[in-house]
């Protein structure tokens, strides 16, 4: 069993197309594509997973609940950036005190 690791979950079935995930998104993260059955409708997919920023734009203004936050990727890009925060810079100051 492969790790999903795409951070939106778009339920194709529940989506009706009408893009308003993709506006909202700032990314550019969901792009629509035609439907695999043939439909003239089409459906919303995670076009670039590695510029989402978790921010939920798209969740809030899909009107037909078919798109979630996946937990675990969120997890796992919140922790690698949470590590390179925490490492230590150099400082572009440096002071010397005075006895």
């Amino acid at each position: 069993m492969t790790e999903n690791r795409s951070p939106l979950i778009i339920d194709e079935k529940a989506c009706n197309g009408c893009g308003r995930c993709a506006d909202a998104c700032v990314m550019k993260v969901i792009e629509m594509r035609d439907r695999d059955d043939g439909s003239k409708v089409q459906v919303a997919f995670v076009a670039r997973p590695e510029d989402c920023m978790f921010c939920e734009a798209c969740v809030i203004n899909c009107r037909q609940i078919a798109i979630m936050l996946n937990a675990k990727a969120g997890s796992s890009m919140i922790k690698s950036i949470n590590e390179n925060m925490l490492k230590p810079k150099k400082s572009r100051f440096s002071f010397k005190f005075r006895k």
